[in-house]
């Protein structure tokens, strides 16, 4: 199936849960070419097939319209759309590449302004950096925005606080140390309601000294983008469970934006991502994604996905049906969530 010759035009195969609608507009993030002039794209975090005579760019952003043709859905470029990635590099004049494009996107997605100074020095830790690169350079602008410096040892620090599945190491990190023993099958309602009574009396216990450096992280406030984390581990029978909770934090008006559960086990991470819904439209108020690189703990997840949204639900809370990658993730926030534009320092 290929596209009439019309240039601006995308032809895809409609996925039902991506739940579009003729007029709406989507952000496309283009993957690979498979062959020909089928591609692969991401939208919404998943990855479709797409069909179109364009001459398109792997990484690019690119924003759509969704018209409808007939019985199907097609995707027509927005014209007017400029990639806010690929105008902050050029006006801070650096030539665009995959690890400038994840700084330049961690950055905006941390609403900052993009400086070019602030860009080379987390180009320059990053460099020899071969995984994680978006989880690290997000944390970096987290920590760039309440005032740390970037260019010292405060990152390697926050990784071990934070529970990073990467520390640094020969490839630029170390990893965690296997899992010991094998995991036990699944955990009863009574075993799970005893874990996280555990997690929330270690939660509400002062676990960083004062001084130490995640007291003054979350003791201080980002001029952009604010965030609290708290660590947690604790060991349950026979099983170890270790990560943070991550809360975006409007103080001003005392809003709890986003909450996000990192746990980590063995060399393996997942997120259980949370936040209020936008529209009014339901009844339900969250909505929950998963981001996981776990695929034993994932299929068990998917096992009992029905029950989970169904208690999901009666708490006011819309689960995915969907359980992502955790490369689709980069600790804060999912990779597809529009990157805002900010004013440009070029003075830096």
């Amino acid at each position: 199936m290929l596209v009439d010759n019309i240039s601006n035009k995308i032809d895809f195969i409609a996925r039902s849960d991506l739940k579009l609608r003729s007029g709406d507009f989507v952000l496309l993030r283009v993957l690979k070419r498979l062959y020909g002039n089928k591609w692969a794209v991401g939208i919404k975090g998943r990855v479709i097939s797409a069909y179109t005579k364009l001459d398109l760019t792997p990484g690019k952003l690119i924003r759509a319209r969704v018209v409808a043709e007939g019985n199907r859905l097609i995707l027509k470029l927005d014209n007017a759309f400029s990639d806010p990635v690929l105008e902050a590099a050029e006006n801070i004049g650096l030539k665009p590449d995959a690890l400038l494009q994840t700084i330049i996107e961690s950055i905006l997605r941390s609403n900052l302004p993009v400086v070019r100074r602030t860009v080379l020095a987390m180009r320059a830790k990053l460099g020899s950096v071969k995984s994680n690169r978006h989880k690290l350079a997000r944390l970096m602008a987290l920590l760039h925005d309440k005032g740390f410096d970037i260019n010292g040892d405060t990152l390697d620090v926050f990784l071990e606080l934070l529970g990073n599945s990467a520390y640094k190491g020969e490839d630029g990190y170390k990893r965690h140390e296997e899992e010991k023993g094998e995991e036990e099958g699944d955990e009863t309602d009574k075993a799970t309601e005893g874990l996280a009574k555990i997690i929330r009396k270690q939660l509400t216990m002062k676990t960083e000294s004062p001084g130490s450096p995640l007291c003054l992280f979350n003791h201080l406030t980002g001029k952009h983008d604010n965030w609290i984390v708290l660590p947690y581990n604790v060991t349950y029978g026979n099983r170890s469970f270790s990560g943070t909770v991550r809360i975006k934090y409007d103080r001003y008006n005392g809003k709890i934006l986003r909450f996000i559960i990192q746990m980590t086990t063995g060399k393996n991470e997942m997120y259980f991502y949370l936040e209020p819904r936008k529209n009014e439209e339901t009844k339900r108020r969250y909505k929950m994604m998963i981001f996981s690189d776990d695929v034993r703990l994932s299929k068990k997840i998917y096992s009992k996905l029905d029950s989970l949204r169904l208690k999901l639900r009666n708490l006011g809370v819309e689960i995915d049906d969907t359980i992502f990658e955790s490369d689709d993730f980069d600790g804060f926030s999912p990779l597809w969530e529009m990157p805002k534009y900010q004013v440009i320092d070029t003075t830096g």
